[in-house]
């Protein structure tokens, strides 16, 4: 099973709730993630020191996004760019912050062709 990782334990994961009462999320990821992969969602899955897995959800809906508004403008991508209102989703302060962040976590090696996926929690990590 894939693991989706988050370096935040963010507000939309709505983990103080129960399970069965968490409402469905999105997260921005690489566009070879597919509707109906069950995913292991973890919180710092690379740390030693603070992985900590934080249950089960399956990916439900998958939907190609654009962060480079150069190539819509000039129609080379037929994408719908990210709105603000999905940045804040997501976590970020609106769009622009959003790409920032992406430019400084992968650099030029980049794509700004994204998969917004959105997932259904199945089951907590039980404890023990």
């Amino acid at each position: 099973m894939r693991i989706i990782s988050f370096t935040e334990k963010w507000p939309k994961l709505h983990l103080e709730l129960p399970v069965e009462q968490r409402p469905d999320f999105t997260t921005f990821r690489y566009f070879y993630w597919e509707e109906g992969w069950p995913v292991q969602v973890f919180f710092k899955a690379r740390s030693k020191e603070h992985r900590e897995k934080l249950g089960e959800a399956i990916i439900i809906r998958r939907e190609l996004r654009e962060l480079d508004k150069w190539m819509v403008e000039r129609g080379w991508n037929e994408c719908p760019m990210v709105t603000d209102e999905e940045a804040r989703e997501d976590g970020f302060a609106d769009f622009d912050e959003m790409v920032k962040f992406m430019e400084k976590q992968y650099g030029l090696d980049w794509m700004p062709v994204m998969a917004k996926l959105t997932l259904r929690w199945i089951r907590t990590n039980p404890v023990g």
